[in-house]
């Protein structure tokens, strides 16, 4: 688990490609210091394993099935990537619970500078928008980051200075790809209501609702 709070970037240093996936090697020798063989580490918000390390950084392997969904697919030598390791037990969450495991690729539609902060805007799927609310949370490339808005077929969210210079965000533009995963508690919500049948569904919420003293 991780918590999408991004405090290192690194450079993809090496990229093998393969006929089942790719290995690829991450150059960050500060990091590479403190983790050890079988560690997972967020590699712009995708989980890894640690198969090799050395005092520049350490290599992983990421299969076919990963490639398809995430930015991986055309990851090229030379790109700054977000890192983060593994939450510990004892850790902060700062952000929120964020497993590693990518939804989607989507795009980024614009990045403004609004005084000090930025503004981004995503491009929204359809199939992710259930998953996506105001005020909510979500993982861009593995940056913990609050919905500001929501509108069809896409979505904003506010990034303070900070964010913005120790991520790789200071290196996007425009029409790039990034990764995307919703927030786990609103993936398990809708999968639950959507398995009932649907006037269970609504007798079920209103009595929460009604419980927790909303209506």
């Amino acid at each position: 688990m991780f918590t999408g709070i991004i405090t290192q970037t690194g450079t993809i240093s090496e990229v093998n490609r393969q006929p089942e996936g790719i290995r690829i090697g991450v150059k960050y020798p500060t990091l590479a210091g403190s983790l050890s063989i079988g560690d997972s580490v967020a590699v712009d918000g995708c989980c890894l394993t640690v198969e090799k390390k050395g005092k520049e950084g350490f290599e992983a392997y990421i299969s076919y099935q990963t490639m398809e969904h995430t930015t991986f697919a055309r990851v090229q030598q030379g790109r700054i990537v977000n890192l983060e390791p593994a939450l510990r037990a004892d850790s902060r969450i700062g952000g929120h619970m964020v497993t590693g495991h990518i939804d989607s690729v989507t795009k980024i539609l614009s990045i403004e500078k609004r005084e000090q902060a930025y503004r981004i805007k995503i491009k929204l799927h359809p199939k992710l928008s259930p998953f996506i609310a105001v005020r909510g949370s979500v993982a861009i490339d593995g940056i913990s980051l609050t919905v500001s808005e929501k509108k069809e077929n896409w979505f904003a969210a506010a990034v303070i200075p900070h964010t913005y210079s120790s991520t790789n965000l200071y290196t996007r533009q425009a029409s790039g790809e990034v990764n995307i995963e919703v927030d786990i508690i609103a993936r398990y919500i809708a999968n639950f209501i959507g398995s009932q049948n649907p006037e269970d569904a609504d007798k079920l919420l209103k009595e929460k609702l009604k419980k927790h003293g909303f209506i």
